[in-house]
């Protein structure tokens, strides 16, 4: 150990000497410097360029900057003159950006709307006294069911989706095997039960949307999950349907958030006001039955498919017995 410390302590030449590297020439034999090595050596800030000269030394440089500046400023002074409009277009821009829709898990209220059957039982705690459930289950056994031929898809097939919320479209495309969405084409005159109730529906929910903010004081301090429960006989058509629906137009009226109803088909906004939403709120949707295991024939359309060539047989009877 004192033979290491003694060695440590040794001048690097008699390290060098030791081990037969030393060079007693090293200083004679060292360069010398040169105005570029000097320049190299200063500090950074003191060899800072002025733009031009940087632009000018990597070929960037734009000798005509301050006459297109100069045309700038003159665009800008011509452009003084339309300030009504440019005042204008930036209210519409401020009215666009009072939308409170907001994605999941971003938003102090979530609102779930959620589709059940009504043979496997109506939800628990769906009363319709709380903001948590604002409104008793929507029953909408009333409307028509599905066609037979498309009573072996559920509800989340888009052929199920015309055959309901656009019929008359949906049964004359049948003859053509058309195959278009419900935005292609032109739209009937009038809008289908299915419409005008998905649109009642969400007048109600924007109204107790407004009443749990205001009066229920539910905010991004006080979150609230609202659920809204619309049934109809299995939970795998009708409800299924509307369901999907009514979050397309729930979105569409927390984007626009204008305090009025929903929108005609003829593009006429209705009078009423339903309240402004004040705070962001997002919108799903759940499906509790769409894939239970049905045993009734009625859940697939058997007895409507049953209905239809009833029909048709009648029909073909009576074609004989004309000719």
């Amino acid at each position: 150990n004192n033979d290491f410390k003694s060695t440590c302590t040794l001048p690097m030449s008699d390290l060098l000497a030791e081990y037969g590297e030393q060079d007693v020439h090293w200083k004679t034999n060292k360069p010398e410097k040169t105005a570029a090595d000097d320049n190299s050596n200063t500090p950074f800030k003191s060899r800072l360029a002025p733009l031009s000269d940087l632009l000018a030394e990597y070929g960037e440089q734009d000798v005509d900057w301050r006459k297109q500046q100069q045309q700038q400023e003159q665009n800008e002074v011509s452009c003084s003159s339309n300030s009504k409009q440019t005042a204008s277009t930036k209210q519409n821009n401020k009215n666009d950006d009072n939308g409170m829709l907001a994605p999941f898990g971003k938003a102090p209220i979530h609102l779930e709307i959620m589709s059940f059957g009504y043979k496997y039982n109506a939800p628990k705690n769906s009363k319709g006294f709380s903001y948590a459930h604002p409104l008793p289950p929507i029953d909408i056994r009333d409307l028509t069911r599905a066609p037979g031929h498309v009573s072996k898809f559920n509800g989340l097939s888009y052929l199920v989706k015309r055959s309901l919320l656009n019929p008359s479209r949906a049964s004359s495309s049948n003859d053509d095997d058309n195959d278009g969405g419900d935005d292609s084409g032109n739209t009937p005159p009038t809008q289908s039960p299915m419409r005008q109730r998905t649109n009642a529906i969400a007048d109600e929910i924007i109204k107790v949307l407004v009443e749990a903010i205001d009066e229920g004081e539910h905010s991004a301090i006080n979150p609230l999950t609202m659920t809204i429960s619309v049934g109809s006989e299995y939970g795998r058509h009708r409800a299924v349907v509307l369901v999907e629906h009514l979050a397309v137009v729930l979105r569409a009226r927390l984007r626009r958030n204008d305090g009025k109803s929903f929108t005609d088909s003829s593009g006429s906004c209705s009078t009423s006001n339903n309240g402004i939403v004040k705070q962001p709120v997002s919108v799903g949707t759940r499906h509790r039955d769409v894939e239970a295991h049905h045993k009734d024939e009625e859940a697939f359309g058997e007895d409507l498919k049953r209905q239809e060539r009833a029909a048709e047989k009648a029909k073909r009877r009576e074609a004989i017995e004309l000719n």
